[in-house]
Parts: C-alpha cells; structure tokens; sequence
C-alpha cells in the first residue's frame, strides 16, 4: 500500500513540472506578442510622423505606453509633442525618458534627446502664484494646481491667462508675461463674496465695519421699492469728462501753433520782401539776382509754416469738435436734494419772501 502511495507521488512530479513549463512558455508568448504589438505600434507612429501626422503619431506612441510604460514610447511621445509645441508635455516625457539611462536605446539616443530637450527648455519658463491657499489654479483654461505649489510649474513662454478660483470668493484672472528660463512670481488676492460661508465657519461682510450696520442713506441706494440692487449714477467724474478736458487742451495746443506758424510764415515773407525777392503763386523773382538762394529759402520756409499752420488749425478743429461730443455724452451727476446721516437729515429749500435758501434740520 505504502509502495503504490510513493509511486503515485512520484507520478505527479512529472506533471507539476509539465503544467510550470507550459505557463511559462505562455506567458513569454503572451510578452512576445505584446513586444510584437509595440514595436509594429512604434513604426506606425513613425511612419506617421515622417508623413507630417504628429497628431496622430502621438496616439500611437501614447498607447504603446499606457499598455508598457518605457523609455522609447515616452522619448517618441516627447518628440512628437514638441513637433506639436506642447511644449511642457514634451520636456516631462523627455525627461522621463533619459532617467533610463541603463536602457540600450536610451544609451544610443540620447545626445539627440538632450538636444531636443534643450530646444524645449527655450520655450519654457517657470510660475510661481501666491494667493490663498486652497485656491486652485488654471493656465490658459488648463489645471494646473492648488495653492501652494511645492515649487514653480513649468508653463509656455509669453503671455497666459493665470485663473483663481476658491469657494467662497469671486474668481480672478490677469494676463501674465512668461520669459524663456526665468522663473515669474504673481502675487493675486482673492474677494470674498458676501454672506458666502468661508472656511471656519464664519461670513464675510464687505464694504461695511462689522460693528455698525448700515444707514438709512445706505439702505436706499442698496434696495429699491422691490428688493432689487438698484445702482446708483456716481456723481465724481466720469472717464468722458476727463476725454473731453483732454482734447480741448488738445484743441488750445493746436490754435496756438497754428497761430505760431503764421506769425512765423509772416515774418518769412516779411523778410523776403526786404530783399525784394517778388515771391508769389508759387514763384520767385528776385529784383537782385545775388539773393537769388536766400530768396528761396526765405520762400520755402513761409511755405513750411503756411502747411504747418494749416494742421494745426486743423487738428485743433477735430479735438474741439472731439470734446464738445464728449462733453454732451457725459451722465450728468444726480442732484442731492439732502445730506442724510445716520442720526439726522439736513433738507434746504429757497426761500420765498427773502434772498437765499431756508434750510432746516430734521431728526
């Protein structure tokens, strides 16, 4: 019994390693095979690229590496982005490329990546935000983070749209200028919106002290007759009242030289007329044939004024008319009829039976 238990035993080593060998073989078939896929995926992409399919080709090599990330599909991804100029794509995927330095591939390769990548680098720059923490942080429309960054994030040189967004506060977006290599620092401060529920539990009232509350005066330019925000004219100046005293200081400037121009013009005549140089319609005749050149010169300079008075003059009609539009189109600031405080109100009146105005306080 023992005897046939020991043979029994013995007949199913053979077996066990007739199943390992054959998983085995599988699975370097199974490799194989998907070694064969990549590589007739690596020459699709570049066959594609030298077609002038860059787009296409970074497909190709993006999907050969999300099957088996490695050195050649990451390099080939790096390259075909910086034909696409996503630039701050391609210097990642480089870079992660040459951090297999021990990858024969790589070896061969790689005083061509690195020269790549140096081309890469001078399209790239460095930003660093400071602003609320928490707040998160789109280039061009793109997340990029949250405040705070670790450290600077690479992004493309010239000017981008930097975006803040935070719960509780109005979004903010400015314009800011990248230079190739330099590392740019933006300070962006963040309003809270009112009534908003901001971290810790608490809520932030704006342009009013915590300790008092409101006036009278304030609640009527805050809430009409039916509970909507009604804004209110500003009574200081508006932008078409400081266009119009700048093109009438325009239109004064452009009379003045043209006036100048003519008493210069004037003058040049004057002149040519002492050495008796007969200028007219155009021509000159000079009585004494030696001041022939002084009589021109005489003649073209009055001419040179007369031209240049004539744009003065004209240029000082287009600002005055300028100024007189702007100056119609100003919004005309609302009168006020009272001076109200939080305790009392003052109310003015002209008075009927003498001169000047009656004026009364009212609590």
């Amino acid at each position: 019994m023992f005897a046939r238990s020991a043979g029994c035993a013995r007949a199913r080593v053979p077996h066990v390693f007739l199943v390992t060998i054959v998983a085995g073989v599988s699975t370097l078939a199974m490799q194989a095979r998907a070694a064969g896929d990549d590589e007739a995926a690596i020459r699709r992409g570049l066959e594609l690229r030298r077609a002038g399919k860059d787009q296409e080709a970074l497909q190709e090599f993006q999907r050969v590496c999300d099957r088996n990330r490695n050195a050649r599909c990451l390099a080939q991804m790096g390259l075909a982005e910086q034909a696409l100029g996503q630039w701050v794509d391609a210097e990642t995927h480089l870079r992660q490329s040459l951090s297999y330095d021990g990858d024969p591939w790589i070896r061969r390769t790689s005083p061509v990546l690195k020269s790549a990548l140096q081309e890469i680098e001078r399209h790239i720059g460095s930003l660093d935000i400071i602003g609320p923490q928490a707040a998160e942080v789109r280039v061009n429309g793109q997340f990029v983070g949250v405040l705070p960054f670790p450290k600077p994030v690479h992004v493309p040189i010239g000017t981008l749209n930097i975006a803040l967004r935070k719960a509780g506060y109005l979004p903010s977006t400015r314009p800011v200028s990248i230079a190739p290599g330099a590392l740019t620092r933006e300070s962006i401060a963040l309003q809270g919106i009112e009534g908003a529920p901001q971290p810790g539990g608490s809520t932030l009232a704006l342009d009013a002290p915590a300790s008092s509350p409101p006036t009278e005066h304030e609640h009527e330019h805050e809430q009409g007759d039916d509970g909507d925000s009604t804004p209110e004219p500003s009574g200081g100046r508006t932008w078409q009242s400081g266009a119009g005293w700048a093109a009438a200081g325009v239109a004064v400037l452009g009379v003045a030289g043209g006036g100048a121009a003519l008493l210069l013009r004037s003058r040049r005549i004057d002149d040519a007329n002492n050495l008796m140089c007969n200028v007219g319609n155009g021509t000159v005749n000079p009585v004494d044939p030696r001041n022939a050149d002084q009589c021109r010169s005489l003649a073209n300079s009055a001419s040179r004024f007369g031209v240049g008075a004539a744009v003065a003059f004209s240029l000082a009609g287009l600002f005055a008319l300028g100024s007189g539009v702007l100056f119609a189109t100003t919004p005309k600031p609302a009168a006020a009829a009272t001076t109200a405080t939080a305790a009392a109100t003052v109310a003015c009146a002209p008075a009927v039976t003498t001169p000047g105005a009656f004026c009364q306080l009212r609590f």
